[in-house]
């Protein structure tokens, strides 16, 4: 099953959750403060080198979101 990452509008945690493809336009409920409105987000990864030493962070990029409601076509209704 697949992995979608979430970010709370309330208390910006970044959290992850199973789910089926399905159901990953759903909001997800914040498992810090409860929040039932989390946003499904976009993580780029960025490779950062220091002198030889390789490090990767995950960097939240939150998603547009369309009149369709699902946040990530491209069908022209926003």
């Amino acid at each position: 099953m697949p992995r979608y990452d979430f970010r709370c509008p309330d208390c910006q945690t970044v959290f992850e959750e199973r789910r089926s493809f399905d159901e990953a336009h759903r909001p997800a409920t914040c498992p810090v403060c409860g929040q039932p409105e989390a946003r499904k987000v976009l993580l780029a990864v960025a490779v950062l080198s220091n002198g030889g030493q390789a490090s990767a962070e995950r960097i939240p990029v939150p998603m547009a979101s369309h009149g369709c409601g699902c946040g990530s076509c491209s069908c022209g209704a926003h």
